[in-house]
């Protein structure tokens, strides 16, 4: 089977509230890169990246360039003769890094072989894990009664995990206004994240710690560096807090080392800043992180892979939307 065709698309998805995150970031409009593969069977796959712009290292943009750098390889008589692997790894040898641009070109690779298979992806890829995907729901940085609002709106409808940011307007004492008011308004057994997207430094992110360590949350990726990270957890645990959230931009760059298991319960794999599913097979240098890894599929394709590709790697997987 070669590839014969490839066809991608750009699609702007606008959120319905603009998303105030910390440092000054804004996300109200993100561009999905959507891939088609065609072969010379008739058969089609395909697949998809959307990367957060500001926030991971990732650019919409620079996806279609990376692919047509490698159009050699994609297009390579009895490219696919190793299977979807066998290409991707003729695609990194070719053009090292760029994993976002790879990730659609992995996904739609993985989904083409299913279909030869005549088996859906998450079949193809070890069986399905959960008929249901617990999700959760993003709250923009806003005033604090207006997002305890919102909190309780959305776990009305069934949402168990509510993702809190933080950090739009610089204000401590309005962060931990946001977290305690949001923690009163949703059922105990709901999931809180404070999340300030890598933008807090080490001492607010401490303060803010410190005065919310009684109650049930978990602070996610609170700053730029490992060293930090652990340092506000340090802290947010000598107070009684509970857990640490490592971002993507960690769980991707980083091996495994004292700071990691240090800094962090649990990390976020996203697939597709990764490289697809090929890329997440590198999941376990994360290991010292801890048992349970919390995995956000940026696309649906990878949703479905997330659970199969992790558990066969014996991580314990919570995937989120």
């Amino acid at each position: 089977m070669n590839i014969t065709s490839l066809t991608l698309w750009h699609l702007p998805l606008t959120s319905h509230i603009a998303y105030n995150m910390s440092d000054g970031k804004i996300c109200d409009t993100v561009t999905s890169c959507i891939l088609r593969l065609e072969s010379d069977t008739g058969l089609t796959g395909w697949g998809e990246v959307c990367p957060i712009p500001h926030y991971l290292p990732a650019y919409a943009n620079g996806v279609a360039p990376a692919l047509t750098e490698l159009a050699p390889v994609i297009f390579a008589r009895d490219g696919l003769a190793l299977g979807a692997e066998g290409m991707i790894r003729a695609a990194n040898m070719y053009l090292q890094g760029h994993e976002y641009a790879k990730s659609p070109l992995d996904l739609a690779l993985w989904d083409l072989t299913a279909r030869a298979a005549g088996l859906p992806l998450h079949a193809f890829l070890g069986g399905l894990q959960s008929a249901r995907l617990p999700i959760y729901h993003s709250i923009s940085c806003l005033a604090p009664d207006e997002m305890a609002r919102i909190a309780a709106e959305e776990t009305g409808r069934g949402i168990t995990q509510i993702q809190v940011k933080l950090g739009a307007d610089r204000d401590n004492e309005a962060d931990i206004a946001r977290l305690r008011k949001v923690r009163e308004a949703v059922p105990s057994g709901t999931l809180v994240y404070g999340d300030w997207n890598c933008g807090a430094s080490r001492l607010d992110a401490t303060r803010v710690g410190r005065a919310v360590a009684d109650l049930d949350i978990m602070l996610e990726q609170p700053c730029t560096t490992l060293e930090e990270c652990a340092a506000v957890r340090d802290a947010f645990s000598r107070n009684g807090g509970s857990s640490v959230q490592l971002p993507p931009p960690f769980a991707d760059r980083f091996p495994p080392s004292p700071c990691v298991s240090s800094s962090v319960t649990c990390s976020t794999v996203a697939l597709p800043m990764r490289g697809g599913v090929a890329g997440g097979s590198s999941a376990t240098a994360m290991e010292a992180a801890g048992p349970v890894r919390v995995v956000r599929p940026r696309s649906l394709t990878a949703a479905q892979s997330s659970s199969s590709s992790c558990v066969a790697l014996g991580v314990r997987v919570v995937v989120c939307w």
